[in-house]
């Protein structure tokens, strides 16, 4: 009896340190993903004030295709890519995983999955800018709608942190 009190003990004292690291993260990771839009307007501040010349390729219609294949080729790649890689890579929890190994697990995936559409957004609106042709601007924007779904909140970290202590109390 005392050994079961001693191994349930362990375990709220790992998801209370999980749970102390949730706002860190979450503001961390937050930082992370405002980061995209923040590069995202620089991009399209410098073409807009003629620092980076716009419309460059938009009288070469191999260019402007190919960019544009380029374009809709990351969108379709890196957005469905991402969410699926941080879908699976954070439901395999190992065994005796402790909870900041847990938490340092959550943010890898988490920064893969942002930078992989972050990559799509900004590509999209560099060859928006180096095109002028409206489908990059397109795909941009849909990214951009599909990058709400990675938009981190405590309440997604709390419920992954809570799924991993629910088997962190079964196996001990």
């Amino acid at each position: 009896m005392t050994n079961d009190h001693t191994s349930e003990s362990v375990a709220g004292m790992a998801m209370d340190d999980a749970n102390s690291g949730i706002v860190p993260l979450t503001k961390r990771l937050r930082i992370e993903f405002a980061l995209i839009y923040v590069i995202t307007a620089a991009v399209a501040v410098l073409f807009e004030m003629n620092v980076l010349p716009a419309g460059v390729f938009a009288t070469n219609k191999n260019i402007d295709y190919v960019l544009n294949s380029i374009g809709v080729l990351l969108m379709l790649l890196c957005v469905p890519l991402g969410m699926k890689l941080f879908s699976t890579k954070t439901k395999e929890v190992s065994k005796g995983l402790n909870a900041k190994s847990l938490l340092a697990q959550y943010h890898k995936w988490s920064l893969v999955r942002t930078s992989l559409v972050g990559i799509s957004i900004i590509a999209n609106i560099t060859i928006y800018y180096l095109t002028l042709n409206t489908n990059a601007l397109l795909c941009a924007l849909m990214t951009m709608v599909a990058s709400l779904f990675c938009r981190p909140s405590s309440n997604d970290l709390s419920y992954y942190l809570g799924k991993f202590g629910s088997r962190m109390n079964a196996e001990s």
